[in-house]
């Protein structure tokens, strides 16, 4: 049985525990990642030791709730998520990892194509809700209306560009 928490995971293989590691990267969606990594890399013969000891090292990948630093107690993270299972599936670690650590606000550009044609705006709309406050950059390129979308969410504000977020704190 594998145990997962947000901040980490214990293997084990019967009643035989094979190691704990506490990888840099957070979030149960990332937990089940290493997971599936690790089963798959052990059945092509990696030892056990050699696959934890380099999760535990590896930094995560670029724009993937990467950790970029903190400012006057703000933890600032970088995350692209293009789907709003993933955004869900991020801000849920967040509010996890940092429970009762202040507020979590996000600022949202819709850069993909997907985003920015509004393929999957209804689910989009309500990935948001566990934010404490949400900031929808609306640019020239997207092609829904996203004010009249977001209209009856009252933790979500559509700004212009990235200097209006001032404005609102």
């Amino acid at each position: 049985m594998d145990v997962i928490t947000d901040d980490g995971v214990t293997f084990s293989r019967g009643n035989e525990q094979i190691g704990q590691i506490r990888p840099q990267i957070i979030g149960q969606h990332n937990m089940m990642n290493i997971l599936g990594a690790t089963a798959a890399l052990s059945t092509v013969g990696l030892e056990n030791k050699d696959i934890l000891k380099s999760i535990d090292r590896f930094p995560g990948v670029k724009r993937r709730l990467e950790f970029l630093g903190e400012h006057s107690g703000i933890k600032i993270f970088d995350d692209f998520a293009h789907h709003p299972t993933s955004i869900i599936a991020s801000i849920d670690s967040l509010k996890d990892k940092y429970q009762g650590d202040g507020s979590l606000y996000t600022i949202t550009e819709l850069a993909s194509n997907t985003m920015k044609k509004g393929t999957l705006r209804e689910e989009l709309v309500d990935s948001f809700d566990q934010a404490d406050l949400s900031f929808i950059i609306n640019n020239k390129d997207i092609e829904w209306d996203i004010e009249k979308e977001y209209a009856n969410k009252n933790n979500t504000i559509i700004i212009e560009n990235h200097e209006e977020i001032m404005d609102h704190l």
